[in-house]
């Protein structure tokens, strides 16, 4: 396999997991953005750019994960570097997402029991 293959091969994978990601975390998400944003526009807005976010970082370390074209190593050594880029995109959103909205439902829960 080229490299070419190999590099659209791994793009297509991660997209496809990112996406994934996105469609397993859209409902959970916009239940908890609507609890720490306390109406239905601004979760819903909210819900969204994270998809977005999440799915513009898996892409970009998709995309930026090229495979060098050595011709003595196996295509699935270089798809797994690709895989790695994308996936470490991937978990990072997700992380990050999470730490910003445990620190938003922390101040959402002080002020309700304010």
């Amino acid at each position: 396999m080229d490299a070419t293959t190999v590099f659209v091969i791994g793009a297509v994978m991660i997209l496809a997991m990112g996406w994934g990601m996105v469609g397993y975390l859209r409902r959970p998400l916009k239940r908890v953005l609507l609890d720490v944003c306390g109406n239905e526009g601004r979760a819903q807005f909210w819900s969204d750019f994270s998809m977005v976010g999440m799915g513009l970082v898996t892409a970009v370390f998709a995309v930026s994960g090229r495979p060098d074209p050595r011709p003595m190593e196996p295509a699935m050594f270089a798809l797994a570097d690709q895989l790695k880029s994308g996936l470490l995109g991937l978990t990072g959103s997700v992380v990050l997402l999470g730490c910003v909205l445990a620190r938003s439902g922390g101040a959402s829960r002080e002020k309700k029991a304010s």
